[in-house]
């Protein structure tokens, strides 16, 4: 089974916690009751893999594994 999905982190809701140190950003519900989070921790507060994905548009896939 394959599963793809797109979101557009312009639209994603985005926070901080921790003082900075983890950022994350959530897409809206792709179907019922499913949502991609992404989330980074850097206690430096720079999220750099995360900050260059921002206002991007992703293809993130799920493929099952035997």
């Amino acid at each position: 089974m394959k599963l793809q999905y797109e979101i557009d982190l312009k639209q994603a809701e985005e926070r901080v916690e921790d003082g900075g140190a983890a950022l994350i950003i959530e897409s809206d519900l792709l179907d019922d009751n499913f949502f991609i989070r992404l989330q980074s921790w850097d206690e430096t507060g720079d999220h750099l893999t995360l900050n260059s994905l921002r206002g991007k548009k992703l293809k993130i896939s799920i493929e099952e594994l035997r």
